[in-house]
């Protein structure tokens, strides 16, 4: 029984984690191209400087 309950669990942790990706999924892209951004322009700006 234990394992049932155990299997079940995994299957309904999976599915709202599988839920919350595809609800959240713009937030989640625009989260990553802010980080990327901002990377590029840290990256960018120390090239600038340098140069400076």
């Amino acid at each position: 029984m234990d394992e049932e309950i155990a299997i079940i669990s995994k299957d309904v942790k999976n599915e709202k984690i599988k839920n919350f990706i595809l609800k959240n999924k713009n937030k989640i892209y625009s989260f990553i191209f802010i980080f990327i951004t901002f990377i590029f322009s840290i990256f960018f700006y120390q090239d600038y400087k340098k140069k400076n």
